[in-house]
């Protein structure tokens, strides 16, 4: 197809092929497949908050990755990136929060300076 231009020419540096046939493919299939199943169950018998609370979901992650042949990295967030996220959240909210109330603070301080400095008119 490259010869006849049907088909962009590809950098064979950049790409690692991956053939993936016979057994190994049937048992990353079945894998995944079981692994899908064992979930469902799960959240039919205890409800999808069970599967927060009782299952690793980055662990799930990257077995469903390694089942279906995908390399993760740098597609899944790091324990520190969703840490650090997690953290500009909860000081965005705050800031949120103390919005109205910072501003009242602010504007109470330059009404009482504005006072201090007027001169008294006898």
């Amino acid at each position: 197809m490259e010869k006849k231009g049907e088909l962009p020419k590809i950098p064979r540096d950049k790409i690692t092929p991956a053939i993936v046939t016979g057994i190994e493919a049937l048992g990353r299939g079945n894998d995944l497949n079981r692994l899908d199943i064992y979930l469902t169950g799960i959240a039919q018998v205890l409800g999808p908050e069970a599967i927060g609370k009782y299952v690793n979901i980055r662990e799930y992650m990257n077995r469903r990755a390694s089942a279906l042949g995908i390399d993760t990295d740098n597609l899944v967030r790091s324990e520190e990136e969703l840490a650090q996220m997690e953290q500009q959240q909860q000081q965005a909210m705050m800031a949120q929060q103390m919005g109205p109330q910072a501003m009242q603070v602010a504007s109470d301080a330059m009404q009482q300076g504005m006072q201090e400095t007027e001169p008294e008119v006898e």
